[in-house]
């Protein structure tokens, strides 16, 4: 019997170890609170701006502190801001241009800094319309393309032909960038002295921080004289048909003309 006996212990301190770990396991899930790395949001202006920290959804949250901060300054409750504890949220009603900057939520209880660390946002204003589908620009003359983009922080825009790069198409004194109507800088392209190889598509890449966003547009080239071909058509049409008609009615005359003085041959 003293066998089964210490079997029976060595299962008991067996179980009581495993059921140990799981519970070191279920403490801990506060503590896994997802990477500090920043979550990138958007703001529509007028529209309501949310923002949650992660893992901090259970009834757990209660039982500590959180603080927002706004490009290191502490946020506090106004009749725009209002700050949720029970699901570790923060709402900025009819956001506006202002609203943009760097967000972080921390715990401000010592004993859980610890087991949650800090979460970091970017919030920023990005209004973009996309490129027409296709474009067309006349032989000889500059193509001119615009992108329709303003934001905060002030975006990074990119321009590429056909997957490649703008400068390894073309010369770069074919090649200006400038500022659109809203002043972000190389929105606008232009390039010189359109050609038949310029036929192709355009993407604009716009970015801020993490978020991008991507539109094309399929460029055609007219030749310089497209106007001209069905005018020209016309012309020759008339051209033809007048020739056709001279001909046959010169071709009747002479017929006339020969029936003429057989029938006068035979009157004598």
């Amino acid at each position: 019997m003293s066998w089964i006996t210490t079997t029976l212990m060595f299962l008991g301190l067996l179980g009581m170890s495993l059921g140990a770990g799981n519970t070191q396991t279920s403490k801990a899930k506060v503590g896994d609170s997802p990477s500090n790395s920043n979550t990138v949001k958007n703001i529509k202006l007028g529209h309501t701006l949310k923002l949650q920290c992660n893992n901090m959804t259970s009834s757990e949250a209660v039982t500590f502190e959180l603080a927002w901060y706004k490009d290191d300054e502490r946020l506090k409750e106004s009749d725009r801001i209002k700050i949720f504890q029970l699901n570790s949220s923060l709402i900025i009603s009819s956001a506006e241009e202002e609203d943009v900057g760097s967000y972080k939520c921390e715990v401000i209880n010592d004993t859980l800094v610890e087991k949650i660390p800090t979460q970091y946002f970017k919030v920023i204003w990005l209004e973009v319309k996309n490129l027409p589908k296709s474009s067309t620009v006349t032989m000889q003359e500059p193509l001119v393309l615009e992108i329709p983009v303003k934001g905060k922080p002030t975006p990074s825009i990119s321009w590429m032909k056909d997957d490649r790069s703008i400068s390894d198409i073309f010369n770069s004194s074919m090649v200006k960038y400038e500022a659109n109507s809203y002043g972000v800088p190389r929105a606008k392209l232009t390039i010189s002295s359109a050609q038949m190889n310029y036929r192709g598509t355009y993407t604009c890449t716009i970015t801020i921080y993490s978020m991008t966003h991507t539109t094309a547009t399929f460029v055609r080239v007219k030749d310089v004289y497209a106007a001209l071909w069905p005018f020209l058509g016309i012309v020759v049409e008339v051209v033809v048909l007048g020739i056709v008609i001279f001909i046959f009615e010169k071709r009747r005359a002479k017929a006339e003309f020969e029936e003429s003085d057989t029938d006068q041959g035979y009157d004598q």
